[in-house]
């Protein structure tokens, strides 16, 4: 988990997961009718869930009824599984292991990468990670600011003197000392403030999938255009007619005769 400070880190026990990027999609088909265009992908989120285990003091060994760490450890387990489906990946596991300030700085880093070690060999054996998953571990200890805040909203006796040791410019050992020169705060800091700092924060770094199905509705083809009506050709047909003679009017004269009207449509052949 990214966080702000150390301080805010050890609050956040429960699990968390949101989105990284956007989504990404691949084609993986298409195929055409007369009405529609349906295409298939798959489309994979980049995700990330985070997740905290608490450990007793100065033991490195992962106590799975301690505290919250059931409903944390059956949460990571829930996840691990259904990224077995073959459209989900697993790719990158970051384990950060966490002692707190109190005791030798030595001994508290050794602590530190040791519980990030030990809980490693937990998820590889537990989970048998697919093959390219990355497992990144680191170690901190942290620091004595990590407590002001719980130790500015008590009203234990001291509190205000305590506060000035730790906004102070002593070295994380000094300050140590001067804690436990006031009963009553170092109690409380044994108590309430420090346990939550002994602690392994898992943070799952994965790609959900699924498969998307869309269609998209095709315009309907345009009418056919109306064609226009062809013009009819419309031909007389005459007979050659010769006057008689005994007709006066007519003498020498050619006359023609109407026989009819033949209409011959465009394409089509007429004899005359």
């Amino acid at each position: 988990m990214i966080l702000a400070s150390v301080a805010l880190a050890w609050s956040l026990q429960a699990e968390a997961q949101h989105t990284l990027s956007k989504p990404d999609s691949v084609l993986l088909s298409e195929t055409k009718s007369s009405t529609e265009t349906v295409r298939n992908y798959r489309v994979t989120t980049p995700m990330e869930a985070d997740y905290a285990m608490h450990y007793a003091i100065s033991s490195a060994q992962l106590n799975k009824t301690m505290g919250d760490n059931p409903e944390e450890l059956e949460e990571l387990t829930q996840l691990m599984n259904r990224l077995k489906d073959s459209l989900n990946r697993v790719d990158a596991i970051h384990i950060m292991g966490y002692a707190s300030p109190d005791g030798p700085a030595q001994l508290n880093g050794s602590l530190a990468n040791q519980r990030a070690t030990n809980f490693k060999h937990y998820v590889v054996k537990q989970y048998a990670l697919p093959e390219g998953c990355r497992v990144v571990l680191g170690g901190e200890i942290a620091p004595w600011s990590a407590v002001r805040e719980q130790l500015a909203q008590s009203s234990v006796a001291g509190r205000d003197e305590a506060l000035k040791i730790l906004d102070g410019n002593h070295t994380p050992a000094e300050k140590q000392a001067a804690l436990k020169q006031l009963p009553a705060v170092w109690q409380f800091l044994a108590r309430e403030a420090l346990p939550p700092l002994r602690r392994v924060e898992v943070d799952v770094k994965y790609c959900e999938g699924q498969l998307v199905e869309t269609r998209t509705k095709l315009a309907p083809k345009p009418a056919p255009r109306p064609q226009p009506t062809p013009e009819a050709v419309v031909v007389l047909v005459e007979e050659e007619v010769v006057p008689s003679k005994e007709d006066p009017c007519c003498d020498e004269l050619l006359m023609s005769e109407t026989l009819g009207i033949i209409v011959a449509m465009p394409g089509s052949e007429v004899d005359f």
